[in-house]
C-alpha cells in the first residue's frame, strides 16, 4: 500500500466517524425545533380561537340567562344553553327557589343586553371574560321600566366544540 492511499483510507474513516454522527444530529435538532414551533403555533392559534369564539359565545348565554317574562319564565329559564359544571346545577337551583317564584309573585320580567366584553385572559379551550350588563326590569310593582348596569366574570370553557359558561361571578 502507497503512503498516499493510506493517507485517503484514514480521511475517509475520519469522514465517516465524525461527518455521520454530525448530520444525523443536526438532523435530528432541526427535526425537534420544527416540532416544536409547530406545537407553538398549534397553541398560539387556539388562543386565539378563544379569544374569539369565547364572547360571543357567552354573550348569548348570559343575555338568556338573564332576561325573562314573567309570564313565561319558566319556558325562559329552562330553555338556557351553554352552561356546565357545577355552575350549571347552582344556576338551575338559583332560578327553581329565587327567580320563578318571585318573577311569578311579583310579575318580575327583565330584558338584559351585554354592552361590552374583554378578554381578562385566554388559553387553549378557557377563557375568563369581563361583561358590562344592561338590564331593563319591570313588575307589577313598579311598571315603569326600570334600567339597572353590572359587571360581572364569568369563565367559559370548550367542550366539543362549544363554549360552555362554568362561572359567573358579580363584581
Amino acid at each position: 500500500m502507497t503512503e498516499q492511499s493510506q493517507l485517503l483510507r484514514r480521511i475517509r474513516k475520519i469522514l465517516r466517524l465524525t461527518i455521520i454522527p454530525l448530520t444525523t444530529a443536526i438532523i435530528v435538532a432541526v427535526t425537534v425545533v420544527a416540532v416544536l414551533l409547530v406545537r407553538e403555533n398549534q397553541r398560539e392559534s387556539a388562543v386565539a380561537a378563544a379569544r374569539r369564539d369565547a364572547p360571543p359565545a357567552a354573550t348569548d348565554t348570559v343575555t338568556a340567562m338573564l332576561s325573562y317574562s314573567s309570564t313565561t319564565v319558566d319556558k325562559d329559564l329552562d330553555a338556557v344553553r351553554g352552561l356546565t359544571g357545577s355552575f350549571q346545577d347552582q344556576y338551575h337551583a338559583l332560578v327553581d327557589k329565587t327567580i320563578v317564584p318571585v318573577a311569578k309573585e311579583k310579575g318580575v320580567s327583565t330584558r338584559a343586553r351585554v354592552v361590552s366584553t374583554a378578554v381578562l385572559s385566554a388559553s387553549a379551550g378557557r377563557a375568563t371574560l369581563l361583561m358590562f350588563i344592561d338590564q331593563v326590569t319591570i313588575s307589577t310593582a313598579v311598571p315603569t321600566p326600570t334600567t339597572t348596569s353590572s359587571r360581572v366574570t364569568v369563565t367559559a370553557e370548550q367542550d366539543d366544540g362549544h363554549w360552555l359558561i362554568s362561572d359567573m361571578t358579580p363584581l
